[in-house]
């Protein structure tokens, strides 16, 4: 069921990979069926999910390895495929970040992962300069995550962004036991390497 959801959402998207840009929310092409109380009362939870999980979901993209400025237009398409679904969607938060990196696997061919920079990526429609400015500070941690294998930066951006082996599992339809490894050699890895820089320093 949450996966025909998605896809119905995903369905109705013109995508950043179409034309460039997102439509806000207000825009969207909805059937007006239910009463206007109703709807002005969906319209308020909508929006109060959109201001507190937006930069949220724009920051995980960024540690999942996409550039600021992408990664603001994925997370607009994506909250307005949300939109779209919020009658029926039980757990939003989980479902615009899967959403989210179903509309980047579509779009991943026709662009490349962005490197750490830096000079910061000009200021989106949605995310701007100062955002930008604190998304991309930990640059250190970016560019060593930038060296993992993409399954393990994959799992370490859901843990970053709060979640635990089990959820990322649910996220990810994987293996609870091959997330707990995949987050195991991640953190391998990012050890050794801060633990070589560190020794390089001295």
């Amino acid at each position: 069921m949450d996966d025909e959801r998605i896809e119905a959402g995903l369905g109705g998207v013109g995508g950043v990979g179409a034309s460039g840009s997102a439509a806000s929310p207000e825009s969207a092409d909805l059937p007006s069926l239910a009463p206007a109380a109703d709807q002005a009362a969906r319209d308020e939870e909508f929006t109060l999910f959109y201001v507190r999980e937006m930069p949220a979901l724009v920051a995980f993209l960024i540690w999942r390895g996409i550039g600021p400025t992408l990664a603001a237009d994925i997370a607009q398409d994506t909250m307005l495929a949300a939109y779209r679904s919020w009658n029926n969607l039980d757990a939003p938060r989980g479902w615009v970040r899967k959403v989210a990196l179903r509309m980047w696997a579509k779009l991943a061919p026709r662009y490349y992962t962005e490197q750490p920079h830096e000079h910061l990526p000009e200021p989106s429609r949605v995310l701007s300069q100062s955002e930008a400015a604190e998304l991309v500070q930990r640059h250190e941690v970016l560019a060593r995550l930038e060296a993992l294998p993409e399954a393990q930066r994959e799992v370490m951006a859901l843990a970053f962004d709060g979640y635990q082996p089990t959820e990322i599992a649910g996220l990810l339809e994987k293996n609870p036991g091959t997330v707990r490894s995949l987050l195991r050699q991640a953190r391998t890895t990012l050890q050794t390497q801060a633990t070589a820089t560190d020794e390089g320093i001295r």
